[in-house]
């Protein structure tokens, strides 16, 4: 009995740092998209999260397969891909391809391609 209240209070826990650290992922991603967009002025239509590297040609994202731990949000270094869609002021719709590296909870590099 004690042992499994000891592995419901693991679980709870990992479950807990895992949300968090999506969530403020999220929060970097999206700030990140922010930046780009108020310097561009333009407004965000649509965000997206590629099955590909896109442009970059990233091999190790592309073959990767079904990664549990990064799935649940345990690693510490990893690369975001996203599409993001944006309308200019000009009223020109278009598309661009953002990478982010992330060590630590903070954005290590970015760049974009349209």
């Amino acid at each position: 009995m004690e042992v499994a209240f000891f592995v419901l209070g693991v679980v709870a826990i990992l479950g807990g740092f895992s949300l968090y650290q999506n969530s403020q992922k999220n929060k970097i991603i999206a700030q990140v998209i922010q930046d780009y967009l108020n310097a561009n002025n333009s407004q965000l239509v649509k965000v997206e999260i590629p099955n590909n590297s896109g442009p970059f040609k990233d091999a190790y994202c592309d073959n990767a397969q079904s990664d549990m731990y990064g799935n649940l949000g345990y690693r510490s270094k990893e690369t975001i891909y996203r599409q993001v869609a944006f309308q200019t002021s000009s009223g020109e719709n278009k598309w661009a391809w953002l990478q982010l590296r992330l060590e630590s909870l903070k954005a290590t590099y970015v760049e974009w391609k349209e």
